[in-house]
């Protein structure tokens, strides 16, 4: 695991007994990143807490909201390995990639699998601003700034996103083509939830990588670092003072 970032010894035990890396103070609050031994749909996924009392319920928070099948679904979901490759995208749909053996009609292949995905994700449709409360408009006109400063995209937009798979929701989604970030607009509540995200697809936007490449967590990294930096200058207090954490 890379070292700590920050240096306040508290928040350091805390990282240590959660598996996670602390990475310094930001708007207030601490920051911590998951390491590479926590399930693939929060791995390398950065937040937010105002108290170190929160760290293990916001993490219990994220397990539920990324990490968990829907109750109907008790059993493995497998798909057949056409290759390695496409282990970790596979892996991110909330599926197991399997060597084919025997007869296995009724199962998909990862690139169909795949496929799918990206033609579910098509169906994106952006929310205009009369559409989001004032909080969530507040918060996306945060996090644009952010992304702005750190990261310059084309677009952040509110929207509705489908689903990546029938095992997993989507928080947010950049699009390569477009060089846009989306935010579903759940996650427009709160400040945190809304930075976890951006940060997370600004990460797809410098790296080009997909969730898992160690290219990813590496640009999230830098991204989280300049984050913090641009925040500690006060940059952005005048749109922090209407946001809530």
């Amino acid at each position: 695991m890379l070292p700590h970032r920050g240096t306040d010894p508290e928040a350091i035990k805390v990282a240590e007994r959660y598996d996670l890396l602390f990475d310094g103070m930001m708007a207030g609050c601490y920051e911590f990143t998951t390491s590479e031994n926590y399930p693939l749909a929060i791995r390398g996924m950065t937040f937010l807490v105002k108290d170190l009392n929160q760290v293990k319920s916001r993490l219990d928070e994220k397990l539920a909201e990324f990490s968990k099948p829907p109750e109907s679904m008790t059993q493995t979901a497998t798909v057949i390995r056409t290759s390695p490759r496409w282990d970790r995208m596979v892996r991110h749909l909330g599926y197991e990639p399997v060597d084919p053996s025997g007869p296995q009609s009724d199962l998909q292949t990862d690139v169909e699998l795949i496929q799918r995905s990206q033609e579910r994700l098509k169906e994106i449709k952006i929310i205009p601003p009369g559409q989001l409360n004032k909080q969530q408009q507040n918060v996306l006109t945060l996090v644009r700034a952010i992304a702005n400063e750190v990261a310059p995209v084309r677009g952040v937009e509110a929207a509705a996103i489908p689903a990546a798979s029938d095992r997993v929701r989507t928080a947010g989604l950049y699009s390569q083509s477009q060089r846009e970030i989306y935010i579903a607009p759940e996650q427009l509540h709160r400040g945190r939830d809304a930075v976890d995200t951006v940060a997370h697809e600004l990460g797809h936007h410098q790296s080009r990588a997909e969730d898992g490449d160690p290219r990813h967590q590496e640009a999230m990294d830098r991204i989280a670092s300049s984050m913090v930096k641009v925040v500690k200058e006060g940059k952005f207090d005048a749109l922090l003072k209407d946001v809530e954490w």
